[in-house]
């Protein structure tokens, strides 16, 4: 089990270095990124799925 606590520690790091990330992001920059990415996935939605 010494892999599984490994990925969980990288993991873990790697969230919390996200979320500080996200964290910094001014109110305008925020509301590029969420539109940018409903904008990317409604491009990549299957059109056959009643998006």
């Amino acid at each position: 089990m010494a892999a599984d606590a490994e990925v969980r520690a990288t993991l873990g790091d790697m969230h919390r270095r996200m979320m500080a990330v996200a964290e910094d992001l001014s109110a305008a920059e925020a509301w590029t990124v969420v539109s940018f990415l409903r904008r990317m996935g409604e491009a990549v939605a299957d059109p056959r799925a009643g998006n």
